[in-house]
């Protein structure tokens, strides 16, 4: 655990002057977690495991009134109760100097750009998983506002079930299995923020349905059922998902960038399709492909919206490099075709300074777009910091 995460959970459970400790064991080496197979799940870089049997969670009050550890045959009976949970998350924050010729005035000044906070248990072969999110405001700009305040929601609640080996089943209410950028949680992302479409697939996207996902060797694959944009399931919504690990292992299914990859060749492709019965302006295919070598990343994303091949076809490729063990230099490409269409040209430094759980990332970003989104220059310095 960091130091971080050690500092988070020392705030959480303060300790009264007069409290007697309790020598607690070493715990017993842990077996090495299963293959990363979502975002959200499993192997995560906010990770900071808080079991509720644990000794900072499972305390006794005595009869004069203080407070001491429980006995470690209590500590032992609520192991062996199977039950475990966790808690994590992250903050963002950043200061936007931004120059958008079709607004009135220009944005310069700090803007709170999300909060994320995760709850988990697992009983057995089931997990349990809630979201709280809060988020900037509902648009599909790059960056925030300056002085913004953050509406706070809980999209994210669902339950999995492990049924065979590699292969788990989800009901409740998920984020739609379409976009690895719109999958990825924001603190994985090497250029701060997500694409275009990234965005646009992870906005709005959490819907209630079942789901089935596993992994066979190098393959992995998602099917969803889901209630689609009428959110009442009048007109389902049917996504279909397939990954395929071709070189040296695949990349990560958690961050973007060269950051901890292996110094071979890995390589991952994949392909999706959504198809929403209200419309077919609601449905979409995807292209993707990421690769590492070393310190080097790139990946590329293309999105086609519509039902028929080539109606709205936008495109993202992001390139890193890591040039030292804690600073990543990114450069990324869009272009863009959705309600107006047009590119945007991204760069950025993230410095690392704490692993995944602190960094503070530089970005500017030149945005030559039609419609109702930013259209000018802007530059970002944010700092995320996770628990």
């Amino acid at each position: 655990m960091s130091p971080l995460a050690l500092a988070a959970l020392f705030l959480a459970c303060p300790q009264e002057p007069e409290a007697k400790s309790v020598p607690v064991t070493s715990p017993a080496p842990q077996a090495p977690k299963a293959p990363q197979r979502e975002p959200n799940v499993g192997i995560d870089p906010t990770e900071a495991i808080v079991p509720w049997n644990s000794p900072a969670r499972t305390r006794a009050t005595t009869n004069d009134g203080t407070d001491e550890a429980a006995s470690l045959e209590e500590l032992s009976r609520a192991v062996s109760s199977g039950w475990t949970a966790e808690v994590h998350g992250y903050l963002r924050t950043s200061y936007l100097v931004a120059d958008d010729p079709t607004a009135a005035t220009d944005v310069d000044g700090f803007s709170f750009d999300a909060l994320r906070l995760f709850v988990r248990a697992q009983a057995g072969d089931w997990r349990f998983h809630a979201a709280i999110r809060g988020d900037r405001g509902p648009d599909l700009q790059p960056y925030g506002e300056a002085n913004s305040s953050a509406i706070l929601r809980m999209p994210e609640m669902w339950a999995m079930h492990d049924f065979a080996e590699d292969f788990q089943f989800r009901v409740g209410r998920f984020r739609t299995p379409l976009l690895s950028s719109s999958m990825m949680e924001e603190n994985g992302m090497v250029l701060y923020s997500r694409s275009f479409m990234g965005r646009l697939w992870e906005r709005d996207r959490y819907q209630a349905g079942v789901q089935i996902d596993g992994q066979i060797g190098e393959f992995r694959g998602w099917a969803a059922i889901q209630n689609g944009e009428d959110q009442i399931g009048e007109n389902l919504a049917f996504t279909l998902k397939g990954q395929w690990d071709i070189v040296g292992g695949g990349t990560s299914q958690q961050l973007q960038g060269a950051r901890n990859a292996p110094e071979h060749l890995a390589v991952t492709i994949g392909g999706a399709m959504h198809y929403d019965a209200l419309d077919d302006n609601y449905s979409a295919q995807v292209v993707e492909a990421r690769m590492t070598l070393d310190r080097w990343y790139l990946g590329y994303e293309g999105v086609d919206l519509g039902q028929g091949l080539f109606d709205s076809l936008s495109n993202s490729l992001i390139t890193s490099y890591m040039v030292t063990d804690d600073l990543e230099l990114a450069l990324g490409f869009e272009s863009v075709d959705r309600v107006g269409s047009g590119n945007m040209w991204r760069a950025g430094a993230t410095y690392y300074l704490e692993g995944e759980f602190a960094k503070v990332q530089a970005v500017y970003n030149d945005s030559h777009l039609d419609g109702p989104v930013f259209d000018g220059d802007s530059f970002l310095i944010g700092v995320t910091v996770a628990f």
